[in-house]
């Protein structure tokens, strides 16, 4: 659950050392507000503002009044008005269109109003109006422009940015110590809200940040001071995720005795505190007592906001799943319907078995668990009460509701990390949805439609984010943008790209912190440029978000006869495996199982150490499990679309037949790589949509660029400890595959040692090359995806490097180590260099999936390339790279699933 967006220790104090404002700045009644507004007695504050705003008022000092009025606005806020703080705000906007500054005052306190009403859109729109103002007024490592990035970075988190919101939340907490040095109470507002971020990602390194803020904030306050009871509710928060409940609710005490001295009518913050002791009693299941708290924060809430707000759909979200927990199926289903539409800014109330409109709401991601949790009881509702099929049906149409925002929040996230995230969020979503559809497909007359409906659903939930990047590239190529613009672009991105580099290998604490502003300004920069490329170019905003799945029967007419389409799902507990041929469609449904996940990491070991009988167990039931249906004799090619780690085994390498003799040697075992032609993809519409490109492929030339570093002597690779081995096998590897093209009449062109580097690499040329062979070392950065490399003579190519990178090749192969291998992220699959060189324009890819021996790929690449070349039979790349395999299967010397498998296609 979002934690609360209203729970923002902000202190925007704006005193510029300008003529026109000393006398306001120095009235005494003046700084006793200001006194007052630093120890959180709002209302003496607020009282001594006004009295200095009427002055001014008398005395015709109109800027002294605005800035006065500003500061009323932002007491406003504070003491829970947000409401009145942006009215104010508003009236006196248009009268400070030539006074720079106060209007980037007023902007950010309208910012901050918008954020405790749930407006996080116009927040953000504001807040970005007040930092680009600050900057044109050359204000920079400021208390203002700190407080301005410190308002963005909860605005970001707010919308699921958590990349880029700690990016700002860093720099306002480094401005600020640099001004103030370790103990002031703005830096200890960075350190509560950098844990408010890290909260739903790291719990431990959360409750770290807010004790340093508490640290700080008891030696300057009383304990009774609002920011005290902020940062405790936040630790409580915390201690709740860890189970530790006592420390909770003791907290949780101390925040409501504080609350309740400082405000006897309502305020939000006591409703929090309300709510946040409900959820402790709701994860200790006293249901009772966590229902009557948030019914008084309900209450409280209304009171102050009305009916719509987020904070009162996150508490129907929660008493909505209570009631599911009771056995109380209705009322779950009535109270998530009000959490959505207490989340719809202009949408009324209906029936329950009606579906909101996607517009005008508050926070997509609190919207997004009311839908999810919805389907969730309408499901239960129809098996553990009414086993009315209308039920099922409005689960599934509640989740295709649900589908469709996660295509509305994929156009806010802009960090790929967080897009990352929101996918792994969205596979639970596609989880229920291809469960749902399978189970309607069991109790209907005509099951095809809901069995399509699972295949939709699984489709969904692979790649997405791979898929939305490689259509972004599309839309700029098709939409009629400047090619000055598109180069432009690529030069931003490359500087992000270096700058993550070197904050990544900085091994030096002083320039950590500029190192940290210049990304957060290229990124601004990017993001500014992105936005302005989708206003002035209607036509690439369109096609960029109008990313379309493969429909079932598209699938089917893009492949042949002969080729069969496998992709799977996999659940905690189930596996579905999607069998797909041109002229056949299966479902099947299996339990997963308990080991499965054993079974996976076994496999791989058993080939890595050669540990025989633990490989013929894992190989013989793996296949099993995941070839659960039979296969037509006229098919010959297989297209895997892995699931998760699935992704880091060779299919080829199972054994198709379960009684095997345990003395068979490996050479005379059924793998099944003897049956079929093997590759691999990310899912079924990249499939499709790099079979039409390779079908309309159009190189410069038929020729082939060898890159070969062969000796690496040199100490330039950050981050290694010892050195690299020499691959004086990679110089035969190339040398014969040059041969092989220039006996075929094409040319072969080498960089190798002294010439393999990163410049030549990244040169506009290489474009032209229908082939490009890496004959080399690798390395995979699991924890940081875009430091994945590949490692050259003057350093290392990095996966974040190859994005920016144009290829046009029909094959990049990788003969390196574990390039097949990345992060795995649920809903994405492997992120590593494979994405990157696919994202780049490969439209086929060889890689490894383990450290590879240096003879055995040598020989292994030599002979598929020749098979390539000059075999008529097995001239695809998946057939010239399965007969390279079954010839090392069928020798003596590299028989081993450890030297043949790990080397796989992706493409076909």
């Amino acid at each position: 659950m979002r934690k609360k967006i209203l729970i923002l220790t902000i202190s925007i104090q704006f005193a510029y050392c300008l003529s026109w404002a000393q006398e306001v700045t120095e009235n005494q009644t003046y700084q006793k507000a200001e006194a007052h507004f630093e120890q959180g007695e709002f209302k003496m504050a607020l009282d001594n503002y006004q009295s200095v705003f009427e002055a001014c008022q008398s005395q015709n000092d109109h800027k002294g009044s605005a800035q006065c009025q500003i500061k009323i606005a932002e007491t406003n806020v504070r003491l829970g008005n947000a409401k009145a703080g942006l009215e104010i705000c508003n009236t006196i906007e248009g009268n400070l269109k030539n006074q720079s500054l106060l209007l980037a005052e007023n902007y950010s306190v309208k910012g901050d109003a918008y954020l405790n009403l749930g407006r996080n859109g116009e927040a953000i729109e504001d807040l970005l109006k007040a930092q680009n103002l600050f900057q044109t007024a050359g204000v920079t490592a400021s208390k203002e422009q700190a407080n301005c990035y410190n308002d963005l970075g909860i605005a970001y988190w707010n919308n699921g940015n958590t990349d880029l919101s700690l990016q700002y939340l860093q720099n306002a907490l480094n401005i600020r110590k640099q001004l103030y040095g370790q103990n002031h109470p703005e830096v200890a507002d960075s350190y509560n809200n950098i844990g408010l971020v890290n909260a739903d990602v790291n719990s431990f390194a959360s409750v770290i940040y807010f004790n340093n803020a508490l640290k700080i904030y008891r030696s300057i306050y009383n304990n009774n001071h609002p920011k005290i009871a902020l940062v405790l509710n936040n630790l409580a928060l915390q201690y709740d995720t860890q189970e530790d409940y006592t420390q909770a609710l003791d907290n949780l005490q101390q925040v409501s005795d504080i609350w309740e001295n400082l405000y006897k009518d309502d305020h939000p913050s006591k409703a929090f505190a309300a709510f946040s002791i409900g959820n402790v009693y709701y994860h200790q299941k006293e249901y009772d007592k966590a229902l009557t708290y948030q019914d008084l924060a309900l209450e409280m809430y209304t009171r102050l906001y009305g009916s719509k707000h987020p904070e009162i759909a996150n508490i129907y979200n929660l008493k909505g799943d209570i009631f599911l927990k009771q056995g109380e199926y209705r009322a779950s289903i009535e109270t998530f319907q009000r959490a959505i539409y207490a989340n719809l800014s202009d949408q009324k109330l209906t029936d329950i078995y009606q579906n909101p409109k996607l517009e005008s709401y508050y926070n997509a991601d609190i919207l997004l668990s009311s839908l999810k949790q919805k389907s969730d009881a309408f499901e239960s509702f129809h098996y553990n009460k009414t086993l009315k099929f209308r039920d099922l049906k409005a689960a599934l149409e509640t989740l295709e509701v649900a589908d469709k925002l996660v295509s509305h929040i994929r156009q806010i996230r802009l960090s790929e990390k967080d897009k990352i995230s929101l996918s792994a969020r969205a596979s639970e979503i596609y989880e229920s949805g291809v469960s749902l559809s399978y189970q309607m497909s069991q109790v209907v007359f005509k099951p095809r439609p809901y069995l399509e409906q699972a295949f939709y659903f699984a489709e969904k939930s692979k790649s997405a984010v791979l898929l939305s990047a490689i259509q972004d590239t599309n839309a700029k190529q098709f939409s009629g943008i400047p090619s000055e613009l598109i180069t432009q672009e690529s030069e931003i991105k490359a500087d992000i790209v270096l700058h993550e580099q070197l904050l990544a290998t900085n091994q030096d604490p002083s320039q950590e912190a500029e190192l940290k502003q210049t990304l957060l300004t290229l990124n601004n920069k990017y993001n500014e440029f992105v936005r302005q490329l989708e206003a002035n170019y209607p036509n690439y905003y369109n096609l960029k978000f109008n990313v379309k799945h493969v429909e079932l029967q598209a699938l089917q007419s893009a492949l042949n006869v002969n080729t069969a389409l496998i992709t799977h799902f996999i659940t905690e507990n189930r596996v579905y495996t999607f069998f797909i041929t041109s002229d056949d469609y299966e479902v099947h449904n299996e339990p997963k199982a308990e080991d499965f996940d054993k079974q996976i990491l076994g496999l791989r070991n058993s080939m890595k150490y050669d540990v025989k009988k633990s490989f013929l167990g894992t190989a013989q039931r793996l296949y099993d499990e995941l070839f659960p249906m039979k296969i037509k004799s006229n098919v010959n090619q297989l297209i895997i679309i892995p699931e998760g780690s699935l992704s880091t085994i060779p299919f080829e390498a199972l054994i198709t037949d379960s009684n095997i003799e345990e003395d068979l040697s490996y050479k005379e075992l059924p793998y099944l790589i003897r049956k079929y032609n093997v590759s691999y993809d990310n899912s079924a519409t990249l499939f499709v949509q790099r079979k039409k490109e390779i079908e309309a492929y159009q190189g410069a030339t038929e020729d082939i660029l060898l890159i070969a570093p062969i000796n690496f002597s040199e100490t330039q690779y950050q981050g290694l400890r010892g050195k690299l081995n020499d691959l004086p096998g990679s110089k035969v590897e190339i040398d014969e595959i040059k041969y092989l093209f220039k006996a075929n009449e094409r040319e072969a062109d080498l960089l190798t040692e002294a010439n393999a580097t990163k410049a030549n690499i990244a040169n506009e040329e290489i474009k032209q090359y229908k082939y490009i062979h890496f004959a080399t070392h690798g390395m995979v950065n699991e924890s940081e995806p875009n430091l994945s490399r590949i490692f050259l003579q003057d350093g290392s190519l990095y996966s974040g490097d190859i994005y920016n990178i144009n290829i046009n090749a029909d094959l990049v192969c990788l003969s390196a180590c574990e390039t097949g291998l990345g992060k795995i992220s649920k809903g994405e699959g492997i992120i590593g260099l494979s994405r990157a060189l696919l994202y780049a324009g490969a439209k086929n890819l060889v890689v490894s999936l383990w450290t590879v021996a240096d003879e055995s790929t040598s020989k292994l690449m030599i002979d598929f390339y020749n098979n390539h070349l000059y075999s008529s039979t097995y001239n695809t790349f998946s057939g010239a790279l399965r007969k390279a395999k079954l010839a090392l299967i069928n020798g003596d010397q590299y028989s081993r699933p450890y030297y043949w498998a790990p080397f796989v296609l992706i493409g076909e």
